[in-house]
C-alpha cells in the first residue's frame, strides 16, 4: 500500500511539473509533447505504467514500472528522448539488459504521429516505435530480428487518469 501511495504522489508531481515547463520544448521534441504524462496498460502480471516528463528543452525522460497483482511496483526501464546536434535519440536503460548500460536509437522517420527509432547494430530490438494515436491512446512496439526470425511486440497504452 505504501508503494502504491508513493507512486500515485510521484505521478501527480510529475504531471504538475510537466505542465509548468511544457512551453520551453525544443522544436524537434515539440511534436512529442503529447507523450508527456502517464500511460498505463494491463498485462498478465499486473499493470504497466509509463510516465514521461519534461527534463529540459532538449530532453524528455520516461520510466516504466510494473505494478503487480500484489500492488508492489518494479522499475522496468528508464528512457530519455534527447535532441543532440539536430537529431532525436531514444535512449533506454533496461533493467537486467546490456549490462545496465543505455542503448541509443536514432529517429529514422516520423509521419502521421508515428516515430521510428532505429539501431541496426543492437541485438534486439533494432527498432522502437511510438504511435500517438490520439490524446488518450498510445501504441508502442519493438521489432527486429532475433535468432534469424523477425519479431514484434506491441504495447497498447491508455492515458492514465490522475
Amino acid at each position: 500500500m505504501k508503494n502504491k501511495i508513493s507512486f500515485i504522489l510521484l505521478v501527480v508531481a510529475l504531471t504538475t511539473f510537466n505542465s509548468a515547463f511544457a512551453q520551453q520544448v525544443n522544436e524537434l521534441l515539440r511534436p512529442l509533447k503529447p507523450l508527456l504524462g502517464s500511460w498505463e496498460m494491463n498485462s498478465p502480471d499486473g499493470r504497466i505504467i509509463e510516465v514521461w516528463k519534461y527534463s529540459s528543452p532538449e530532453k524528455f525522460s520516461g520510466k516504466s514500472y510494473r505494478v503487480g497483482t500484489n500492488k508492489d511496483s518494479t522499475l522496468l526501464e528508464e528512457v530519455d528522448i534527447v535532441e543532440r546536434e539536430g537529431q532525436l535519440y531514444y535512449i533506454p536503460t533496461v533493467s537486467g539488459q546490456n549490462s545496465g548500460m543505455p542503448v541509443e536509437f536514432i529517429l529514422k522517420s516520423q509521419s502521421g504521429g508515428i516515430y521510428v527509432f532505429e539501431n541496426k547494430t543492437h541485438d534486439f530490438p533494432q527498432r522502437v516505435c511510438y504511435h500517438l494515436q490520439s490524446s488518450n491512446e498510445l501504441l508502442a512496439w519493438i521489432e527486429g530480428e532475433k535468432n534469424g526470425k523477425t519479431r514484434k511486440s506491441e504495447f497498447r497504452y491508455r492515458r492514465a487518469v490522475n
